[in-house]
């Protein structure tokens, strides 16, 4: 029976070992356990800490609320949901279930990132197996989708939810197989949306995209009209049961009222899939300068501005791959007919479909705007909603994958086939190779410490005295920004299920913000202030705002009741603090 099951086994062990040896390359391993919290406090992304932040006030909600992932205390201003800040809703819910069982506070990101390496491997595999017989073949390839810049970006990014590609695998997987049941595609829109609001819309436009394109298809030949109606009917009942999902999990329907001006910044550059560069400008704390995901390919020119939004299209190929994607052009101009046949026109069109919206109405080409339009109502309305347009280009680097790979597969002589693709991959991961060391710094402090605690912030005995005696958190001025206390000052919340009425959002009403930071300054002037509330004083940057805080501060009535002082570095108001 072992002899029988023996090739079976050997690929279940191949399908786990591999994906968890480039979870050791990139991450050092450390932050598989719940209980490192440590390197968090030390990361360089604000974003990353504000997931888990809002992990930990999400954690005391009750179980069963509706929203599912309501987080009202994380920003009260702002009615906040831990879907709607990316907190990977999908491992919120299974260690809120699980939270009891552990002694402190955890983090899942650990978790995370090795669960969507083995589905990623595991996927890519599936989809090769359905091209490529030869199972030691499928293997080599494969470990290209688990080292791709573009993927690993997203950690780099901070975006620990958005590392999540797998879902986008998988969907494809079900289009190429051509056996997907419509409840599946629900459960990948689902599974999607407990991601991030993004992978949804993506997962909902690969399936809309499918039916839409069948059902045009099939226009050749005669169909009953009854039929014709039920197809589409499908259609937009899967866009409305899309759209009470949102309503049920928490996200923003319609976020276009809170930002402007973000479509066509977080764009894809036509020069990405060649680019190395992530970014433009230096990033990180240390000002590291630009990342660059290529020790031997040059940067090519983007964007300059510290506010370009071409990072969110980053999609270099990796150097491996770009050799064979050349070689797959030479190919495909020898013999175009490649491209036009009939099973490959509808995943040419869906990954046109995916790469037209990634470059937004503004269309870039390194430094240079090409040329822009104007769609309105639908840019003005839907776009900006999902405003970051670059992430699009997701299905589109997959499918470019899934081609190159496959092409090359039928056009090189097997015996040299294997060698070459083990050489590439090798030479890909040297080329990767200073990234993945920066990311792996990143993950680890490489200290005996763990887990991080307010009180290595605030160690005054005050703190535990204003935990018991204040039942809110307010910061003057209250805004949805991160701050320059956000972390220590929210943990500190968070520790003590104190409610804060703002906090570091990732979509928040910046109109309605502006109001709040007024209605605070008007009642400081007034004295009209809660006296159940701990107030911070901060600054987010802004020059302007600064120095009205400083006034604030500065002309701050006081009493011998109230405490007011800065206290381990924080500026603090504690109305009555004294009073017995």
């Amino acid at each position: 029976m072992f002899k029988r099951n023996k090739n079976k086994i050997i690929e279940l062990i191949l399908l786990i070992t591999i994906p968890s040896f480039v979870f050791l390359l990139a991450t050092g391993g450390r932050i598989i356990s719940p209980y490192y919290t440590y390197w968090i406090s030390q990361v360089y992304s604000s974003d990353i800490q504000q997931h888990w932040l809002c992990w930990l006030y999400f954690s005391h909600t009750p179980l069963f609320q509706f929203p599912l992932f309501d987080n009202p205390n994380y920003g009260t201003n702002f009615s906040s949901s831990l879907a709607a800040n990316d907190a990977i809703p999908i491992f919120a819910l299974l260690f809120k279930i699980l939270n009891p069982l552990f002694t402190e506070k955890i983090q899942y990101f650990g978790i995370w990132v090795l669960s969507c390496l083995l589905l990623q491997f595991f996927f890519a595999k599936k989809i090769l197996d359905l091209f490529i017989p030869e199972k030691s073949t499928s293997f080599i390839l494969s470990c290209f989708f688990i080292i791709a810049p573009m993927l690993f970006h997203r950690i780099d990014l901070g975006h620990m939810g958005m590392f999540g590609h797998w879902v986008i695998l998988a969907s494809l997987y079900f289009i190429l197989k051509d056996e997907m049941k419509y409840w599946v595609w629900l459960l990948l829109i689902l599974i999607g949306l407990l991601t991030t609001p993004y992978m949804g819309v993506i997962i909902l436009g690969m399936y809309v995209f499918k039916e839409i394109y069948i059902s045009i298809k099939n226009t050749a030949h005669w169909r009953p009209v009854d039929l014709l109606f039920l197809e589409w009917a499908r259609i937009v009942a899967t866009v409305v049961i899309f759209f009470v999902l949102l309503i049920v999990i928490g996200h923003d329907v319609n976020t276009s009222n809170y930002f402007t001006g973000g479509f066509g910044n977080y764009r894809f550059n036509l020069n990405s899939f060649f680019d190395p560069a992530s970014t433009n400008w230096p990033i990180g704390s240390e000002n590291s300068g630009v990342h660059n995901w290529s020790i031997l390919l040059p940067d090519l020119k983007g964007n300059s501005l510290n506010t370009s939004g071409d990072y969110e299209g980053f999609s270099f190929l990796g150097l491996g791959v770009v050799i064979l994607a050349i070689y797959s052009i030479f190919i495909i101009i020898k013999n175009p007919k490649i491209v036009l046949n009939q099973n490959i026109v509808p995943l040419v069109l869906l990954g046109l479909v995916f790469l037209l919206y990634s470059l937004s109405t503004k269309i870039i080409f390194n430094e240079t705007e090409l040329f822009s339009y104007h769609i309105y109502f639908f840019q003005d309305k839907i776009f900006e909603s999902i405003r970051a347009s670059g992430r699009f280009i997701w299905p589109t680097y997959y499918l470019l994958y899934i081609g190159i790979f496959v092409l090359s597969y039928k056009n090189i002589k097997r015996n040299y086939f294997r060698f070459l693709i083990i050489f590439l991959l090798i030479l890909q991961i040297y080329d990767s190779s200073n990234m993945f060391k920066y990311i792996k710094s990143q993950l680890n402090d490489y200290s005996k410490t763990s887990q991080i605690n307010s009180s290595y912030y605030m160690k005054s005995d005050y703190w535990a005295e204003f935990s018991k005696k204040y039942k809110k958190i307010r910061l003057i001025p209250p805004d949805g920004y991160t701050s320059n206390i956000f972390f220590e000052v929210t943990l500190y919340g968070a520790e003590n299920n104190i409610p804060i009425d703002s906090a570091y959002l990732a979509r928040y009403d910046m109109r309605k913000a502006k109001k709040l930071r007024e209605e605070a300054f008007t009642n400081l002037e007034k004295n009209n202030l809660e006296e159940d509330s701990l107030y911070f004083f901060v600054y987010y940057k802004n020059p302007e705002l600064d120095v009205k805080t400083d006034e604030a501060w500065s002309s701050l009535r006081k009493n011998k009741l109230d405490f007011v002082d800065q206290l381990d570095g924080f500026r603090i108001y504690a109305p009555n603090f004294f009073q017995d």
